[in-house]
C-alpha cells in the first residue's frame, strides 16, 4: 500500500494533467455542435468496425445455419409479403417495383454486427453506413419482419432503433382489414408488443397476422409482417381495444437485414407540403 500512494505521489502531475485533459474534451464536445457531430461520427465509425470484427468471427461458427435460413426465409418474404409486385435482384440489394412496373422501393443489404434486446430502448448496428447508400429515416427488414428504422449514420455503419424500442413507431394494420393503429413496444417481453387504437367493435380475433400499412408513413411497403395478434382485451370503460401482438422477428436471432429506400419518399413528402401551406 506505501508504494502504491509513493506511485501516486511521484506521477500526481500526470494523472492531475489527464484527468484536465478528459474534463476539457468532453467539455468541448458537449458545447460545442462540429466537435460533437464529428465526435460521434468517429466513435460511430470506430464501434462499428470493432463490432464487425466480433461479428465476423460469430458469422463464421454459424454460417452454414444462417445461410439455410436466409434462403428458406427470403423465398416467403418474397411470396407472402410483397405480392403483386416484381422483384429486379442486384448482388446485395433489389427493387421492388409496383403493378405498373415503376420502381417504388429499393432494399439494401446489411449484416447485424451488435444488437440489444433486454433494454428499455434497445438498437441495433448494421454494416453498411452512407458510402453505401443508407440515410437517416430509412426503414428496416429482416427475413421475417419488420426490424427497426435508421437513426444514425457514419461512413460504413449505421445505427437502427429496434422495435424494441419506447419511441419507436409504426403504424400496424390487421391484415384482410382496415383495421390499423399504433404498435408499442412496452419494455417487457421482447417478443412481444401492444397495438393501440383499434377501436373495440372491430372483430379483430386471436391468430389475425399484423402487417405494415401505407398510412402515415413512407418507410415501409405496405403488408411487410409485423407479428400475429396473441390475444385482445375489449373494456366497456374504454373505446378500444388493447390487442397483444406476437412479433414475427426475433431479435435475439437477427442477423441480416434489408434496408429500404422509398424513392418516391421526397416527392410524397414535398406534396404533403404543399397541402398544408395553402
Amino acid at each position: 500500500m506505501q508504494n502504491f500512494f509513493l506511485f501516486l505521489r511521484k506521477y500526481y502531475h500526470l494523472f492531475l494533467f489527464i484527468i484536465l485533459e478528459l474534463i476539457a474534451l468532453t467539455a468541448l464536445v458537449k458545447f460545442n455542435h462540429y466537435q460533437n457531430a464529428v465526435f460521434y461520427s468517429t466513435a460511430n465509425e470506430v464501434s462499428g468496425y470493432l463490432y464487425q470484427k466480433k461479428s465476423d468471427a460469430l458469422s463464421y461458427l454459424s454460417l452454414k445455419e444462417e445461410n439455410k435460413r436466409l434462403l428458406n426465409n427470403t423465398a416467403v418474404f418474397m411470396n407472402d409479403s410483397l405480392d403483386n409486385h416484381f422483384m429486379m435482384f442486384g448482388t446485395d440489394s433489389f427493387l421492388m417495383n409496383d403493378t405498373m412496373k415503376r420502381p417504388w422501393f429499393s432494399f439494401y443489404a446489411a449484416e447485424v454486427i451488435n444488437n440489444t434486446v433486454h433494454r428499455k430502448r434497445n438498437y441495433l448496428t448494421i454494416n453498411k453506413g452512407f458510402a453505401h447508400g443508407i440515410e437517416k429515416h430509412m426503414g428496416v427488414i429482416s427475413q421475417d419482419g419488420v426490424v427497426g428504422i435508421v437513426i444514425d449514420v457514419s461512413k460504413n455503419f449505421a445505427l437502427v432503433m429496434s422495435v424494441l424500442h419506447d419511441q419507436f413507431q409504426v403504424s400496424p394494420e390487421i391484415a384482410g382489414s382496415n383495421y390499423f393503429g399504433k404498435l408499442k413496444w412496452d419494455g417487457m417481453d421482447p417478443r412481444m408488443a401492444n397495438i393501440d387504437e383499434i377501436s373495440r367493435y372491430y372483430p379483430v380475433e386471436k391468430g389475425q397476422r399484423v402487417v405494415t400499412s401505407n398510412f402515415g408513413s413512407t418507410k415501409f411497403p405496405r403488408n411487410i409482417p409485423i407479428g400475429i395478434v396473441e390475444s385482445v382485451k375489449k373494456s366497456t370503460k374504454k373505446p378500444f381495444a388493447t390487442i397483444r401482438v406476437k412479433l414475427a422477428t426475433d431479435f435475439g436471432r437477427v442477423r441480416s437485414v434489408y434496408v429500404i429506400k422509398n424513392i418516391f419518399k421526397q416527392e410524397l413528402q414535398q406534396l404533403e407540403e404543399r397541402v398544408e401551406d395553402e
